[in-house]
């Protein structure tokens, strides 16, 4: 589904935007950039590491036009490493990622990111090796609240930043997340794991088919009500709010890939070329749980991924 939903970034070829792609897998240990065919600018040198790379591009840029480049960094947990195409995918797989990110860009192979979620993305946003941040990967692994991350030095560089999907990178306090952690604006989830359809937080246990899909457990609210437990935020002025079904994605069960790729491209779309982007989007499939719509068995077969 991942694949099917990049054809929204292909779809951003009329902006008149420099572009550059950073496509990162969470635990398949490397990372692709590329930057946009229909866009010209500064592309970056490589160095040591992704926050640094990117902070670097930014820095360079500004330098050559007084404005850094556009930056949208797509990571994604779980994807293993002979799913990227020639790395032992079925050919055809992955048609949209094969033609705009490994026939357009260069692959980093030599072991960027760590084996698990939390470690990988916290290393990603502070530029240390996960042994100097965090190499938990519990539900309420978190970053150091005072080491600095990629967004802030973005932020004070004059970019406008903005975080889409997964964060597990901590929020037991509200310095913890997003908004307080160099992000203008935040869409997504603060743990682990989440339903992909309901946004509840998942737990473990044994899945069943509800309301057509193949659904995996919800953690429940330990108050005794037997509510599910939402995780889904969004945030805009330095506060992350809780939104639970007062937010359309979760009342209409909104796909996580659809809903974080919507909402890409809109931010995309919305935003002023004139003030460089930083945009991170973490996608939460192919994580666990794995879930899926049920179809109708009126409805035609399904013959290709997304």
């Amino acid at each position: 589904q991942n694949n099917a939903h990049l054809q929204g970034f292909a779809a951003l070829r009329p902006l008149r935007l420099t572009l550059s792609f950073w496509f990162c897998l969470g635990s398949a240990s490397f990372c692709k950039t590329w930057r946009s065919p229909f866009c010209a600018g500064a592309h970056a040198q490589m160095a040591p590491s992704t926050f640094e790379l990117v902070t670097v591009a930014a820095a360079t840029s500004a330098k050559r036009t007084g404005a850094g480049p556009h930056l949208v960094f797509l990571l994604v947990d779980d994807w293993g490493y002979e799913l990227w195409p020639g790395r032992g995918a079925v050919a055809g797989l992955l048609p949209h990622i094969a033609e705009h990110f490994d026939a357009g860009g260069v692959t980093l192979d030599r072991h960027y990111t760590y084996a698990y979620c939390a470690p990988s993305r916290q290393a990603l946003m502070t530029g240390r090796l996960p042994i100097h941040v965090n190499e938990q990967n519990s539900v309420c692994a978190g970053m150091p609240v005072g080491m600095t991350t990629v967004a802030q030095k973005m932020r004070a560089a004059g970019y406008a930043t903005h975080f889409i999907g997964k964060w597990h990178c901590g929020f037991a306090s509200p310095e913890a997340t997003p908004c307080r952690r160099g992000f203008h604006t935040s869409l997504g989830f603060f743990m682990k794991a989440h339903n992909h359809f309901s946004h509840c937080s998942f737990t473990k246990r044994k899945s069943a088919h509800v309301r057509g899909e193949a659904r995996a457990q919800c953690r429940i609210a330990p108050d005794g009500s037997g509510r599910e437990l939402s995780d889904f935020f969004v945030g805009a002025n330095g506060v992350d709010r809780p939104m639970g079904a007062a937010h359309p994605a979760v009342r209409n069960r909104t796909y996580s890939t659809a809903l974080y790729a919507q909402e890409a491209t809109r931010i995309i779309r919305s935003h002023d070329s004139e003030k460089p982007l930083f945009l991170f989007v973490s996608f939460s499939a192919v994580h666990p749980p794995a879930v899926e719509r049920i179809l109708p068995s009126s409805a035609p077969p399904h013959t290709g991924i997304g």
